[in-house]
């Protein structure tokens, strides 16, 4: 998972910087398709490291916090730094790159740290 998230960040950290859409269009789906790895391969994790008794409670509980961060961070991310930072609605590529190069490697950390409490 951690090799997913690294994977990721050329193509989502530089896609949106391409000069020409078609670039753009070539490099962000390879980068979300290398991305969707972890969330295959983190429900699969999880039905190991848990007792059966609580698997059903622990991956509603992963859904919910895993929606919620997704749903409320990600997308507020981007216009914040586009207003904030830049101060120009033309920097939106600017901002999601910086969203990218910033939160997948942070993504990458915390995988490293969930395999580490895995494997104990």
């Amino acid at each position: 998972m951690k090799a997913a998230a690294i994977g990721a960040i050329p193509p989502l950290a530089l896609g949106p910087l391409l000069p020409t859409p078609w670039l753009v269009l070539a490099s962000v789906p390879v980068g979300t398709s290398i991305l969707q790895m972890t969330s295959v391969l983190a429900p699969a994790a999880l039905q190991q490291v848990c007792p059966n008794e609580f698997r059903g409670q622990v991956y509603a509980v992963y859904l919910a916090v895993g929606s919620m961060l997704a749903y409320t961070v990600g997308p507020l991310a981007v216009p914040l730094i586009t207003d904030r930072v830049f101060h120009n609605e033309m920097k939106v590529n600017w901002s999601l790159a910086i969203v990218a190069f910033l939160l997948l490697p942070l993504a990458a950390v915390a995988f490293r740290f969930a395999m580490r409490f895995a494997r104990e």
